[in-house]
């Protein structure tokens, strides 16, 4: 059996090379989307097209998560991913038709990974008779993410520096394969125990959903946040390094702060509690943040800009822990599936509205508009909270388990009645 500590590494580790993949062509995706489609708005619709596909192929993926287990699902999405850049660098530039399957199959990958993280440490925890500190792993997993960020921009860097603007797959493909082998090698096979069809498996995803209140608000929540923010993370690149192909030093430099960023508010989230439970003052601050970006000026931009990257983050870290503590281990693949079905849907129709949007106005303009909104959800979400109904917070509780040594990430109780 390995110890509590080795598992949390584990997944960290694993964490930390999918962001090193996903960061080293993030790099220059927009840019190559851009060369490939002739503008901005084009190269948007075409990214509904990714989101289009995890949208249809979300729920049969988490079924076969949870039959085959998280290890099989994550290297199987790797596999794929392999095969999506592949098609993009030997016939993305010259194909629409390529672009759009290389699109569809990168989405169905993306399908198999979501909730693998969250359900190989549920699974082990079960198995192992492990009771998890959600905080503390919610903060350490982060911090793993976000590293790679930096190692993968770093990769991405190297590769516009002394190759093409397409090569940036040639780069995400060979930190794919090291993901690949890794898992290969120290993932543990564990799987939940299923004993019903397809359907039946579905049905008691979709009533743990409904059974358990604060998954359910979380879920919702996460969606409408995704909508939101679509513009201001897949378009602020343009507005800070406008010459995409021409400044890969500064392109490169804006990603590593911004992650630096996001890994600092993840160190600070595992050791202040009171600021946990402000999630719509937190959504509050983010609008209003997105609002001062949108500034002509760039100083001014780029302090809201930060505040609102730092707000962002806190929402997000937060949800994330209440979604992982009320995962059921068997269901997890499913639920998950649930939850990025209607993440998904909220992206595809937000890509195809900003696509339109683009057309006509600017990217600033599209944050102003999400600013807006947000404040206004900000607001009501504060009445609700303030006329005593319950809303989204963590729920940190304890899980009766046998007894295994402690660790800072992992802790154990004596086992239970």
């Amino acid at each position: 059996m390995s110890s509590p500590m080795t598992i949390g590494i584990r997944i960290g580790f694993a964490i930390f090379f999918l962001s090193a993949v996903e960061s080293s062509f993030n790099v220059g995706i927009l840019a190559y989307l851009i060369n490939s489609t002739g503008s901005l708005a084009s190269a948007n619709y075409l990214q509904s097209i990714f989101w289009l596909s995890m949208t249809v192929a979300e729920l049969p993926t988490g079924y076969l998560s949870d039959r085959w287990g998280p290890k099989v699902s994550l290297l199987l999405a790797i596999a794929l991913r392999i095969m999506a850049f592949s098609i993009f660098f030997f016939f993305g530039q010259s194909s629409l038709v390529a672009l759009i399957v290389a699109n569809l199959i990168a989405g169905i990958a993306v399908t198999f990974l979501t909730g693998v993280f969250s359900a190989q440490l549920r699974l082990v925890e079960r198995c192992q008779g492990l009771t998890i500190n959600y905080v503390q792993f919610t903060a350490m997993s982060s911090c793993f993410r976000y590293l790679g960020m930096i190692a993968g921009s770093g990769v991405g860097y190297l590769t516009l520096r002394f190759g093409s603007i397409a090569d940036i797959w040639v780069g995400a493909g060979g930190l794919a394969v090291i993901h690949f082998f890794y898992v290969l090698s120290s993932w543990e096979n564990v799987q939940g125990e299923i004993r019903s069809s397809s359907l039946g498996h579905l049905q008691k995803a979709w009533d743990q959903i409904r059974n358990r209140p604060a998954l359910r608000k979380a879920i919702i929540f996460n969606a409408l946040l995704t909508c939101l923010t679509l513009s201001f993370f897949s378009n602020w690149i343009v507005v800070y390094v406008p010459e995409l192909n021409k400044t890969p030093a500064l392109l490169t430099m804006s990603l590593v702060l911004l992650s630096l960023l996001r890994s600092v508010v993840s160190y600070f989230y595992g050791r202040l509690w009171v600021a946990r439970v402000l999630l719509f003052e937190t959504v509050a601050i983010a609008g209003a943040a997105m609002l001062v970006a949108s500034a002509n000026h760039l100083t001014l931009s780029i302090c809201g800009f930060t505040l609102a990257v730092t707000a962002f983050t806190w929402c997000e870290l937060l949800l994330k822990q209440s979604i992982l503590e009320n995962l059921p281990p068997d269901e997890a693949g499913v639920v998950s599936s649930l939850q990025s079905l209607i993440e998904n849907i909220a992206g595809s129709v937000g890509f195809v509205l900003l696509g339109a949007f683009l057309s006509h106005y600017s990217v600033q303009d599209s944050w102003r508009l999400s600013g807006i909104a947000m404040v206004l959800m900000a607001m009501f979400g504060l009445f609700i909270k303030i006329r005593g109904r319950s809303h989204i917070q963590p729920l940190i509780k304890s899980n009766p388990s046998a007894c295994v040594k402690s660790s800072p990430v992992f802790h154990t109780t004596p086992t239970g009645s």
